[in-house]
């Protein structure tokens, strides 16, 4: 979607300013409609799912006087959070930091950096915001023997004309591919930048990037340097289903943080700790201060319908089946579970929630290496643009400056956690032929390992050596058998045509609000 504002959400969701005082005067007629209830001010507000986006809610109606309850199936954070490794904890040490995936903090974000400010750590006027830091490289490797390149960001804030950013990016892109296939690039780029919102919406909203930079046409270095690069390593979608209005997007609000033009930092941003330590901990605290409720283990798994609103939401915790009361609900669970709870009577209630049915997800995991000697790679992200499986990494010691790896986690021989991201679970690796949801975590660490040095490696350099890994952590795994077939944690993609498909926050159903990353 495109970006916007708090305000705007707010407003969509009619919580803020006036709207919230519609948003509760709303509620006086419910007591008629739903029989058995006591009249009293309507403020009791579930909110299903402790992602991101339920506790920005939650965080969002407190603050105006609602009295919230939020529920989590498994952690909070969801997707975000970190995950400790069990059985790593030795004598004061906190285990090994493992997690979903890397963060990255892009500096084009408007509403993120917003909470974070509002949430308190320590003396630190900027909250948990001023736990990001900027990453100043990104490194492209490719294997072969083929020269990597390290592109720098050092924003330069002038005013860029369309002829001053066409060669801008032509001399950053020198020498990822054919020079005539790098201008056409470019090309295609400045026709998307200067597309209007009409066209966007009403062309390139229904192609895909392949189709959008016409990757058939040209070389295999342009494929994977210029059209897969984006969607695969950001999006976890392939070009040639990705949609174009999406990754271009992606692109120039990359640009726009790359130009100095964001207003919250740099392009490539991230954490000084693990998650949990300097962002979703203090969070839930801030929350529980402001008088929030956290219920879990509790999984939803229906909604009441009643004289067209929601009556209740069916849940199991530890107590076995129960049903959750309040007068307004948040879903914020992800999309593959959101329209789980979309039965023919929720259906009647807001038809439009059926296209949700029709959006798609994709896998993208996280694989922690932990390593006896810090490994700085880049001072930032790296991608391995000739891996079947799309990884990326980044060597996270050297952002973590309040930390001593093998003073404060695991047994003490810890230096270094290279943080990698699988973007494609169906392509066949190179090492064993096979994708990554068919290989146990073992075969997956050696194929994403083997990956890795050969592209790192492969200039004469050692950059990675076997005997530098202690050990890895796969949050998928189960055991030493391949990783769950349904992922626990996947997520939506922007297909062709998906944005017709996407809910607004506010549904049909008067007491029903969306709160996911597919509004």
């Amino acid at each position: 979607m495109t970006a916007t504002t708090r305000r705007d959400f707010l407003r969509d969701a009619a919580f803020a300013g006036g709207s919230a005082a519609a948003f509760a005067a709303g509620a006086a007629p419910v007591a008629a409609a739903l029989p058995g209830r006591t009249r009293r001010a309507r403020r009791e507000v579930a909110v299903l799912g402790g992602g991101v986006g339920g506790l920005t809610a939650a965080h969002e109606l407190v603050e105006r006087g609602f009295r919230v309850t939020v529920y989590e199936k498994q952690a909070w954070g969801g997707k975000a959070r970190s995950i400790p490794v069990p059985h790593t904890a030795h004598g004061e040490r906190r285990p090994l930091p493992g997690e979903n995936g890397a963060r990255f903090f892009s500096g084009s974000y408007e509403n993120l950096p917003e909470t974070m400010r509002r949430i308190p750590f320590g003396s630190d006027p900027d909250g948990t915001y001023g736990n990001i830091v900027v990453a100043t490289q990104e490194r492209v490797s490719r294997s072969g023997g083929r020269e990597d390149t390290i592109l720098p960001y050092s924003p330069d804030p002038s005013h860029w004309t369309a002829d001053e950013v066409r060669r801008n990016l032509l001399s950053l892109f020198a020498g990822q591919a054919p020079p005539q296939e790098t201008a056409y690039f470019v090309d295609r780029l400045m026709v998307f930048l200067t597309s209007c919102q009409a066209r966007r919406f009403g062309e390139w909203e229904h192609m895909t990037w392949a189709e959008f930079t016409h990757a058939d046409s040209l070389s295999e270095s342009y494929r994977k340097t210029w059209v897969e690069g984006v969607p695969h390593f950001v999006l976890a979608a392939k070009a040639r289903e990705a949609c174009a209005r999406t990754v271009g997007r992606v692109w120039e609000i990359g640009l726009y943080a790359y130009s100095g033009r964001a207003r919250n930092g740099g392009f490539d941003q991230v954490l000084n700790a693990p998650t949990n330590e300097v962002w979703i901990d203090p969070w839930v605290r801030r929350l529980r201060k402001l008088g929030v409720r956290f219920r879990r283990p509790v999984t939803v798994t229906g909604l009441e319908m009643r004289r067209g609103r929601i009556a209740s939401a069916i849940a199991h915790g530890p107590r076995g089946r129960e049903e959750i009361d309040a007068d307004w609900y948040v879903c914020a669970l992800p999309v593959e579970r959101a329209r789980r709870l979309w039965d023919r009577r929720v259906l009647a209630a807001d038809p439009a929630l059926e296209m949700t049915k029709h959006l798609e997800t994709r896998w993208m995991n996280g694989f922690q290496f932990f390593l006896r000697e810090q490994v700085p790679i880049v001072h930032g992200h790296c991608l391995y643009v000739d891996s079947p499986w799309a990884l990326s990494s980044v060597s996270q010691a050297q952002f973590w400056s309040h930390r001593d790896f093998h003073r404060d986690y695991g047994d003490g021989s810890v230096r270094e956690c290279v943080s990698v991201d699988i973007a494609d679970f169906g392509e066949p690796g190179r090492l064993y032929g096979k994708t990554a949801r068919e290989l146990p975590p073992a075969r997956m660490a050696h194929e994403i390992w083997t990956e890795m040095k050969a592209h790192l490696n492969d200039s004469g350099q050692q950059v990675l050596r076997d005997d530098m890994i202690h050990s890895y952590f796969f949050e998928a795994a189960r055991g030493n058998r391949p990783p769950r077939r349904s992922d626990e944690d996947p997520l939506f993609i922007s297909t062709p045509g998906a944005w017709a498909k996407r809910p607004g926050a506010r549904t049909a159903i008067p007491n029903l609000f969306l709160a996911s990353d597919y509004v």
